[in-house]
């Protein structure tokens, strides 16, 4: 269950960046333009907080064991 609840708020996490993401672009550009470049770095730093997550739990498991 603890396992879900994470993954929704990675996807809410997201879709909040998304949503300022376009806010910005309309404040700045005037329209909002979807770029490839947008879609990859999006996935890269989706890809890196999973692992940093990740990471961080496994820390704290060791840090319990010893």
């Amino acid at each position: 269950m603890k396992v879900i609840k994470n993954i929704f708020w990675l996807f809410v996490v997201l879709a909040a960046i998304g949503w300022l993401w376009q806010v910005l672009e309309m404040v700045f550009y005037g329209v909002i333009q979807p770029r490839k470049v947008d879609e990859i770095i999006s996935f890269v730093w989706a890809v890196v907080v999973v692992m940093a997550y990740k990471k961080g739990r496994r820390d704290v498991q060791e840090q319990e064991e010893e």
